[in-house]
């Protein structure tokens, strides 16, 4: 009955589906930088593609860098979006982000990591985009030494969306386990609306042993490969506060924070934004209903506009939190 619940509820809340009409945003900076695995996972199987294996995360082709490193950036932003997401929304969502940062003040050169999250909208769906976004992992773990392998002395910052967290959390537990890359330090990773089990922080890997699909405790990685880690949850987020519990028969980290319970990294901060998500419709300004746009009555009503509201008057979500815990 619950997983039955879980697809009814989510069906109405994301029509994610439907394709966004990019001309409903203005690109900020011109195109919209993307690392992307698009293509090599199957998202009706989540089998990777045999004929699509290939180097897709170069970070000097991707950001024009000099092999050199005679022109790194100084530092850069990966942003990471979450299930059921086209190719053109993890765009938009991207240049959202990216407006937003601007908004608030901060220049930073942002790249969208773009995965294969559009599965089935169901249960099944759902436990194959857990799979892939494991496996995706490896993947943003690899353009982040790519990068740091030019620019070693280089920022790298992570923002994450609702299941982009668990891509995020697999890519540091990557960086620790592979011994050629747990050298690499992550300046910071931001969690928004993260959609994984409140226990995936802990220290204790036994917390962990009911992950599924399995994916260990992400504490050792979060205290060994960054530098300061952020979890900014939201006890309103109107997907988190239902559909996830009851697929997931638990409370979601973006939900209401970490299992008080557990014991956390050093580096662990957590952050309510309630009140930094108006009751909006309309986040992305597609002129469609997604994430229950329908359904907004109080502050935190929008899973989908952590990263801003494309309104007449833009609002900047919950990226200014990211930016004052990036300059504090």
């Amino acid at each position: 009955m619950e997983q039955f619940q879980f697809g009814v509820v989510i069906a109405l809340a994301i029509s994610i589906a439907t394709t966004v009409n990019l001309t409903f945003f203005d690109i900020v900076s011109g195109q919209v930088l993307t690392a992307s695995t698009r293509g090599l996972f199957n998202p009706q199987t989540g089998e990777i593609s045999e004929e699509q294996i290939q180097e897709f995360l170069n970070a000097s082709a991707i950001l024009g860098l000099d092999d050199a490193g005679r022109n790194c950036p100084g530092e850069i932003a990966i942003y990471v979006h979450g299930v059921w997401s086209s190719e053109e929304e993890a765009d938009e969502q991207t240049d959202r982000v990216n407006r937003s940062l601007r908004d608030s003040g901060y220049q930073v050169l942002l790249v969208g990591f773009s995965w294969d999250s559009n599965t089935e909208v169901s249960p099944e769906g759902w436990e194959l985009a857990k799979e892939i976004a494991n496996a995706n992992g490896d993947k943003l773990a690899e353009f982040i030494s790519s990068f740091k392998g030019v620019c070693p002395q280089d920022n790298v910052r992570i923002i994450a969306h609702s299941l982009g967290a668990r891509v995020t959390l697999a890519a540091l537990q990557s960086l620790y386990d592979n011994t050629e890359w747990n050298n690499i330090k992550v300046t910071s990773v931001h969690l928004v609306g993260a959609a994984v089990d409140n226990e995936q922080i802990s220290l204790n890997s036994e917390h962990c042993l009911s992950n599924s699909p399995p994916l260990p405790c992400s504490g050792q990685a979060i205290e060994s490969q960054v530098e300061e880690f952020f979890n900014l949850y939201n006890p309103e987020d109107n997907i988190l506060q239902s559909s996830y519990i009851d697929t997931e028969d638990d409370l979601a980290l973006g939900h209401l924070g970490k299992e008080n319970r557990i014991p956390q990294p050093r580096n662990y901060n957590q952050d309510n934004v309630i009140l930094e998500i108006p009751p909006f419709r309309d986040a992305d300004g597609n002129g469609q209903d997604n994430c229950f746009d329908t359904f907004i009555f109080i502050y935190g009503d929008n899973h989908c506009a952590y990263m801003g509201y494309r309104k007449t008057i833009w609002n900047n979500g919950a990226i200014d939190v990211v930016v004052r815990d990036w300059t504090s």
